[in-house]
């Protein structure tokens, strides 16, 4: 699983080493691609609380699609590989409640559904899509993950194991990823607060950038320090794992920034 606030900074620093900032910023966990419309997979619900009343009465939990539909290709991709793929529906339907958070950009939706989705973005703080969430009825977040290869089998057992060692991840790495999480929309809001740079001037968003990398490297280096010092099971060792691979990116595009010519 990639971690959303790795993939939302370093998309950002990505494009400012080597784009202007007044191009289409990327903000979504994936890189995304103007493209077709999404799947929209089979036995999803778009009522949320409607979702909710099912899941009280029948003691199950709720699964939440955020998705872009008709813009994000890593969306399309999930949806297509895994989640309209009958290894997935045969378990899923059985077990969630499923419902998709659907936020395109020229499809139209209600008001009301808008209004809904924007709440539970807001709610979870989704950064990025797409992104999955496993809560249970009273709204409280299990597990979450995106989009990873393999197919529909291979990303329900890793979103099954992901749900497996959440308690066990929360109480040893909770911590640091809630400082990592902090850090990421900490950096992306100074990084897109430019408002006394003119449009053209070029050389002042580059320097702006620099300031901002700077600023956090030393921060991104104290977490790789702390991370290395927590000790953790043999079941965590993948998990750390991945979240020092994250952590070890985000230094280095932190510090490409910083010896951007």
């Amino acid at each position: 699983m990639k971690k959303i606030y790795v993939s939302v900074l370093t998309s950002f620093l990505s494009a400012f080493v080597t784009s202007s900032l007044f191009a289409a910023p990327i903000t979504s966990a994936a890189v995304v691609l103007t493209g077709e419309a999404g799947v929209n997979a089979p036995g999803f619900d778009s009522d949320y609380n409607a979702a909710v009343r099912r899941a009280k009465q029948s003691s199950r939990n709720i699964f939440i699609l955020f998705t872009g539909s008709d813009w994000c290709s890593w969306c399309n991709k999930l949806e297509s590989e895994v989640l309209s793929q009958k290894a997935f529906l045969e378990y899923a339907t059985n077990e969630w409640e499923l419902v998709i958070a659907d936020f395109p950009k020229n499809k139209r939706i209600s008001p009301e559904l808008r209004k809904q989705n924007l709440e539970l973005k807001k709610k979870y703080g989704i950064q990025g899509f797409p992104t999955v969430l496993l809560v249970d009825a009273d709204g409280k977040k299990l597990c979450a993950s995106g989009y990873s290869k393999g197919g529909a089998e291979v990303w329900l057992k890793k979103f099954i194991k992901e749900k497996e060692l959440a308690p066990l991840a929360k109480k040893f790495l909770g911590s640091i990823e809630k400082k990592i999480n902090d850090l990421d929309e900490k950096v992306v809001k100074e990084l897109l607060n430019t408002p006394s740079i003119k449009e053209k001037d070029i050389k002042a968003v580059h320097q702006h950038r620099k300031n901002v990398a700077v600023k956090y490297l030393p921060e991104v280096k104290a977490l790789i320090k702390e991370l290395e010092s927590i000790q953790v099971s043999s079941a965590l060792l993948e998990r750390k794992a991945k979240v020092m691979e994250g952590l070890k990116f985000m230094n280095s595009e932190l510090q490409r920034t910083v010896d951007a010519q």
